[in-house]
Parts: structure tokens; C-alpha cells; sequence
């Protein structure tokens, strides 16, 4: 009898145990495949689609074209207006001691540098990157696109 209930007990922390990885298993996050963010990964047009959970609205934008050669950028935005401005400036990427891309800027005409730098993980597709405020909260997904609209 002693025998039955101790394979019983055993039984039953196999199945417990089985059941717990397989939980584990089941809600574990996919591992998302990501590049190095560099002056020639990040080149190009993007568009702002998310500002942390906030999607843009068809009638607000916000784009930002990158140049790798002169490590430049030109940004056209309505985000705090309803009419579109643009800005431009210079921005860096450099690599931080744990591995992390942060991407910096100032703006032209002694306007100043940018409010914060951030955290750029880019997709290994290269057609879409988010950037992590290090000093706030503010979370910005972007996708590529071939150019800016035309200005009205």
C-alpha cells in the first residue's frame, strides 16, 4: 500500500511539473529578430505609426528622413500643430556598454539637441524600428516609406 501511494504522489509532481512548463511554454513572448542600427540600416524615409499606444490619426503625421553620408536628418510633423513644420539637424548612433543602439540629435539654426536620446531596435527586415525614450516613458514605433508627402 505504501508502494501505491508513493507512485501515486510521484504521478501526480510529474503531471504538476508537465502542466507548469507547458504553461510556460504557451505564454513565453516570440522572440523577435532584430539588426544592427547603423548609418546605413537606419538611411532613409520613415513614418511615425505609433506613439506609445496611441496610433496616428490618418490627418496627423509625422516623418523623418535620415542621411547615413552627413549623418543628417530632416523631419516634417503636425504633432504639435495643425499646420506641418519641418526641422533639421544632425543625430548619432553609438553603441552603449550593454549592447544597446542610442540614437542622438540636435537641430539646426542653434535650436538646440533633442529632448532625449533613445533606445533604436530596429527589425531584422530593416522596414521597421521603435525607439525607447531613456529618460520618459515615450515608446515610438516607426515604419519605412519611400518619401515624404508633398507640402500643401
Amino acid at each position: 500500500m505504501k508502494r501505491f501511494y508513493l507512485l501515486a504522489l510521484l504521478l501526480l509532481g510529474a503531471a504538476a511539473t508537465l502542466t507548469t512548463s507547458c504553461e510556460k511554454e504557451e505564454s513565453a513572448s516570440p522572440i523577435v529578430q532584430t539588426m544592427a542600427v547603423t548609418y546605413a540600416s537606419i538611411h532613409g524615409v520613415w513614418q511615425v505609426e505609433q506613439i506609445n499606444d496611441w496610433e496616428l490619426e490618418e490627418e496627423t503625421f509625422c516623418y523623418i528622413n535620415f542621411n547615413r553620408s552627413e549623418r543628417t536628418f530632416t523631419s516634417y510633423d503636425n504633432l504639435a500643430s495643425m499646420y506641418g513644420r519641418e526641422r533639421s539637424g544632425s543625430f548619432s548612433i553609438e553603441q552603449d556598454e550593454y549592447g544597446r543602439y542610442i540614437l542622438n540629435g540636435s537641430y539646426d539654426y542653434g535650436s538646440g539637441d533633442w529632448a532625449t536620446a533613445y533606445e533604436v531596435t530596429m527589425a531584422a527586415s530593416g522596414e521597421e524600428m521603435t525607439w525607447r525614450s531613456l529618460t520618459t516613458d515615450e515608446l515610438v514605433h516607426y515604419v519605412r516609406t519611400e518619401a515624404i508627402p508633398e507640402r500643401e
